[in-house]
Parts: structure tokens; sequence; C-alpha cells
């Protein structure tokens, strides 16, 4: 018996010790109680309907499930929360996209959008990268590592966008897309497709290719929100050439710039939020464009000290290990509130 009790103990502190996103600074306890989470959130995953009858994709792992979009199978999470699931009507959906060498289950941790989602009654969805990485449409040479994808994502989430709303899951007129760096270009990238689904588009500490964005001109004015740290080391806010090979980016603030000059918006109102944490080493400023075009708006944070990090406030994954390796997390406001504020204010 002593021998059962002893090899339970040490699974247990196994898991501890593996968790996705478990910091040094997290007790056992806390551990213990994300994975009694985790077990009640596999529960309520089972009983959303899976989209074209697909199982859970091959070793894909817990709660992801697949879709065959022209031909390729592509899998992806979705969080519902309780009251959507009551309710049986379409909600709007928030598709939430990993950076590179991440996944669909780490930016659930690291954003906490689902609990936004829980209190304002949207369906977060986090699709996942081939080979952990998007094809936001920079050539390798410009990326991380000239590492690139040739995968058809903008087909993915388009196609994704529309099986939910078939599926009676989504409001089509009230769909968004929000990435993190290599998701934020790709979002970015939708915001100047014709063909993109989404309603409201969202970058965190990304930007656009000087000339991915000269050439940008959609027809619509297309609701864009960005998010970067003056202190990025990757994605440089200078625009200037960032660690690992990235180059080729113009400032994020003339993306900002650019996508307010084509909503037509007639001035800007710089906003400086409360430092809700003078320890994080950050402030931030939020400027509002206004005057825009009907259905257009755009909103720019500037994270003064901040690194190549998502501002958070809540409980989240991350911790002083990637306060190291990317620089400054600013606390003065949360990522997954201030893109949902931003959304529920446009609707195709």
């Amino acid at each position: 018996m002593k021998r059962v009790v002893a090899a339970i103990a040490g699974l247990t502190l196994l898991a501890v010790f593996v968790q996705p996103g478990s910091t040094q600074d997290r007790v056992p306890g806390e551990v213990i109680g994300d994975r009694i989470k985790q077990r009640m959130e596999k529960r309520r995953l089972e009983r959303v309907p899976r989209l074209n009858g697909a199982a859970n994709a091959a070793g894909a792992g817990v709660g992801y499930e697949s879709i065959y979009i022209k031909g390729q199978l592509r899998s992806f999470m979705r969080y519902t929360p309780n009251r959507v699931l009551v309710a049986g009507k379409k909600a709007p959906v928030v598709f939430v996209l990993h950076g590179a060498m991440g996944t669909a289950d780490q930016v659930q941790a690291y954003l906490g959008v689902n609990a936004v989602a829980d209190r304002e009654g949207f369906v977060a969805v986090y699709p996942q990268g081939e080979n952990n990485r998007w094809n936001d449409g920079r050539p390798a040479d410009l990326k991380a590592g000239k590492q690139s994808s040739n995968a058809d994502d903008v087909s993915f989430l388009n196609g994704l966008a529309d099986a939910l709303a078939a599926e009676g899951v989504a409001d089509p007129a009230k769909t968004y897309v929000v990435g993190v760096s290599n998701g934020g270009f790709l979002a970015l990238a939708l915001a100047c497709s014709e063909e993109a689904r989404f309603a409201g588009f969202g970058a965190v500490i990304a930007s656009m290719p000087k000339a991915a964005l000269a050439a940008c001109k959609p027809s619509r004015a297309a609701p864009v929100v960005m998010i970067n740290g003056t202190e990025d080391q990757l994605v440089r806010f200078d625009g200037g050439p960032g660690k690992f090979g990235i180059s080729g980016n113009a400032p994020p603030a003339d993306v900002a710039k650019h996508f307010a000059a084509l909503a037509g918006c007639a001035g800007a109102d710089d906003i400086a939020l409360p430092d809700a944490d003078v320890r994080d080493g950050t402030t931030v400023t939020q400027r509002r464009w206004t005057g825009c075009k009907p259905g257009g708006g755009v909103e720019f944070y500037t994270v003064k000290g901040g690194g190549h990090q998502a501002p958070a406030t809540g409980k989240v994954s991350g911790g002083s290990v990637l306060e190291v390796l990317l620089g400054n997390r600013s606390h003065d406001f949360d990522t997954g509130d201030t893109m949902w504020r931003f959304f529920k204010q446009f609707a195709r």
C-alpha cells in the first residue's frame, strides 16, 4: 500500500512540473486547482458538437477538435461558456492566434481570454498553426530563424469561421480575430484581405512588412487595435532589425496610422492609463482615433518599457522566466479585456 501511495505522489509531483505555462512562483495547490479546472473544461468541450463530425486530431491532445479545409486536416480548440451552451444560440466568437512556436493551449493560459468569455458571453476559438507557425505572408528571410510556413492559413481561418456559423455556433456578423506576435502579423494581413470573415482585428506585439503595408488598401474600413512595447527586441518599436533575424517591418505606430487613414479618421486622442503596477517597469498610453467612417475605428497602445509581451492583470501564465527572455510584461491593463471592449463595438 505504501508503494502505491508513493507512486501516486510521484506522479502528482511530475504533473506539477510538466504543466504548460507553470512557473517557479506557483505552488502545488494552485497547480492542482488548475488541473481540476482542466478536467471540468474537458467535460464541457465534450458537450460541444464537433465540426464536420471529425474526432480529435491525431496526437493533438486533450480538447483539440479537427476540421477539413480544402482537403487539409487542421485542428483548433474552443472555449464555450456555460451561459452560451445553455442559451443554444449563435454567439460572438473571438479567434485567438498563438505566436511562433506556440500552441493553442499555451496561448489560452498566457492571455486569459477564457475568463473574459465567461463574463461577456462569447466563444473563444484557438486555431493551431501547422508546425506551430502561421503563414502570415512574410517571406522567410524576414522572420525569426528564417523559418516560415506554406500553409494556407487564410483559407483555414475563413473556412473555420464559416463552419462555426453553419453549425449555429458563431454569429457571422460578430466574429473577430486577435493574434500574438506571429499570430498578430497574420491578423493584420487578414485586416488587409477583402475575403476575411472578421468584423475586427487585433495585433499584439506585431507589425507588418513595409511592402505589405504599402499594398494594404482594403475597400472597407477595417477596425484594428494594436498593442506594442517600446523595448520589444523582436518586433522593434522603431521598425529596426530585431533579434533572431526579424527585419523589414514598419514601425507599429505607422501601421496603426495607416489603418486610421484608410478608415478616414479625423483626429486622435492620447490617454495615459493609470500605472496600476508601479513595479512592472511600464506605463501605457492609449491613442484612440476619432471621426472615423461608420464601421471603422483604430486604437494603438504604447507600452513604454514593455518587452515582447502581452499585458495582463489577472492570473495568467508567464512569470519571471518569460520576463528574462522577452522583457517586461505590463500589468497596467489586460489584453483580453481590451480586445473585447474594442471588438464589441463592431459588426460586419
